[in-house]
C-alpha cells in the first residue's frame, strides 16, 4: 500500500546530510516527491513528501543509521491521500529588502492573508553587518481566483508607503498550472 510522509531532518551543517537522507530513501525503493532544504543560522535543516511501500514505524527505523552518524533530528509524519498539487491560479513574486527591523515579515504577511493571497513559498536572509543590517524576503505567492495582478501591485505600494520598504511584485508569466 503507498503512503505519503512529511520528513523533517535538522542539524548541524555538513557535508553528506542529503546524500545520507536520499540513500535511505532510494533503499526503501521511495520517491521524492516534494521538498525543500536551508541552512539557517549553521543549522541544516529540510522538509521532504515522499512516498513509497513502507510503514511509518519502518520509515522511522531505517532513518536511525544516518541520524546517529550525522547527528540529525529525523521526524516523520504520515499524511493521508494523494500528493497536493498547486491550483491554477496566478503565481507572483514579490521581494522585500529594507533595514532590518522585528515585524517586516509580519507587515508584509498580514495584508497578504487579509486579501486571499497564499504564500507558497518563502526565504528570508538578515545580510550586511552588525552595525548595518539589511532583512531581503522573496515570497512566491498564488493569487486567489478573482485576485489580478494589478490589484497585488496596488497593495504592495500601499504596504511599501505605510512601512518604509523597497518592495515590488513580478508576474510570474505561465505559472498558472
Amino acid at each position: 500500500m503507498m503512503a505519503n510522509f512529511m520528513v523533517a531532518v535538522i542539524g548541524k551543517d555538513k557535508p553528506g546530510i542529503i546524500a545520507g537522507i536520499s540513500k535511505v530513501i532510494y533503499e526503501n525503493g521511495m520517491n521524492i516527491e516534494d521538498g525543500s532544504s536551508t541552512i539557517l543560522a549553521g543549522e541544516f535543516s529540510t522538509i521532504l513528501v515522499v512516498s513509497g511501500n513502507i510503514s511509518q514505524n519502518d520509515l522511522r527505523e531505517s532513518f536511525k543509521g544516518v541520524s546517529e552518524a550525522l547527528d540529525l533530528y529525523v521526524a516523520i509524519h504520515q499524511i493521508e491521500g494523494a500528493r497536493t498539487v498547486k491550483g491554477n491560479n496566478e503565481h507572483a513574486l514579490i521581494t522585500v529588502y529594507a533595514a532590518d527591523r522585528p515585524g517586516i515579515l509580519y507587515g508584509v504577511s498580514t495584508p497578504l492573508a487579509k486579501y486571499g493571497i497564499n504564500i507558497i513559498d518563502l526565504d528570508t536572509r538578515v545580510v550586511g553587518s552588525e552595525d548595518n543590517p539589511a532583512y531581503i524576503a522573496s515570497f512566491e505567492v498564488e493569487l486567489p481566483k478573482d485576485y489580478t495582478f494589478d490589484m497585488l501591485e496596488k497593495l504592495m505600494a500601499k504596504i511599501k508607503t505605510e512601512q518604509n520598504l523597497n518592495i515590488s511584485a513580478k508576474q510570474l508569466n505561465g505559472t498558472a498550472l
